[in-house]
């Protein structure tokens, strides 16, 4: 593990790098198999250390990118105290990249409210800017991973990240590993699953199968 200084309008801070093991070892879940990224005590400690970051109380309201960002949302709730139901909102992002395809969008009432924005994932950080849209510039999103080398990732004013991870298919603590009609898993695979895992190439999948 290595850390790298994030710039935002907020404090700088350090996030920390986990690269992906050069000799990944398989794990079993649910009777489906993955590569071993994180383990359940590793992502344990990066939500302490996010949930020493944020307060809820400074928000007009919490925001949680279902179902993705739920499984975030409740550890820093349970660590924070906090016990009100957060507003669920439910944003894609395309497979073209850009923009967002929109579920159930930012309720009108939140118009210009300061909220606390919750999701799994911030990659190219398209699906945060979407949802910052109407809300205040004071609201600050946050992501339990990231990856490195992602190209032309949106600027976000206000953000914290929780770790930094190697640029490959990510599951597990609200990240599914499955696509659709994905022959290898079912639906939502590895997703309630509390470390985080890769998915294996096609070949070693068809293996594990067959």
């Amino acid at each position: 593990m290595s850390l790298r200084k994030i710039n935002t309008c907020l404090q700088d801070y350090e996030v920390p790098y986990y690269p992906f093991p050069k000799n990944p070892s398989l794990i079993e879940y649910d009777g489906e198999y993955a590569y071993k990224y994180l383990e359940p005590f590793e992502v344990n400690k990066i939500i302490n250390t996010l949930a020493n970051k944020i307060e809820f109380s400074q928000y007009d309201a919490v925001l949680v990118n279902i179902q993705g960002g739920y499984p975030l949302f409740k550890d820093l709730a349970l660590i924070k105290g906090f016990d009100r139901k957060p507003i669920q909102i439910e944003y894609h992002r395309p497979d073209c990249g850009i923009g967002s395809n929109i579920v159930i969008p930012v309720p009108e009432f939140l118009k210009g409210k300061k909220c606390l924005v919750i999701d799994d994932i911030a990659d190219r950080k398209t699906t945060f800017q979407s949802i910052l849209e109407t809300l205040s510039d004071e609201s600050l999103c946050v992501a339990l991973v990231t990856k490195r080398d992602i190209p032309n990732q949106a600027y976000i004013k206000n953000i914290i990240i929780g770790a930094e991870l190697d640029k490959i298919w990510l599951a597990g603590k609200g990240m599914n590993i499955d696509y659709i009609n994905d022959p290898f898993y079912k639906k939502d695979s590895f997703r309630n699953y509390d470390g985080i895992v890769a998915r294996p190439p096609d070949d070693v999948l068809q293996k594990l199968i067959y």
